[in-house]
Parts: structure tokens; sequence; C-alpha cells
């Protein structure tokens, strides 16, 4: 299964790598996470983000 999503991950980065970009602007910076404990390290960066994010629906 972990195969299955990793490879939905990379056909996703692919699609956003091609799609049209806002005024032609082409920057983006893509990474599939597939390690545990990067994954873990991810989450929690994310959540000590979203308070200071100015986005109140966290």
């Amino acid at each position: 299964m972990k195969q299955v999503a990793t490879m939905a991950a990379i056909l996703m980065a692919a699609a956003a790598r091609t799609a049209p970009k806002a005024g032609g602007k082409d920057f983006p910076e893509i990474v599939v996470i597939g390690g545990e404990e990067d994954l873990k390290r991810n989450a929690e960066s994310m959540k000590s983000y979203a308070p200071r994010s100015g986005n109140e629906d966290y």
C-alpha cells in the first residue's frame, strides 16, 4: 500500500509541475516525503506554525 501512495504522490507532483501557472510564473518547489521520521517532523513543524500563520482556521 505504501508503494501505491508513493506513486500517487509522484503523479500528483508531476501534475502540479505541468499545470498552468498564474502569470506564467513557474517556480513550484515539490517534494514527496515518504519516511516515517520525515513525516512526523513535518507534521510537528506544521502544527507549531499554524497558530503563528495569522489564519484563524488552523
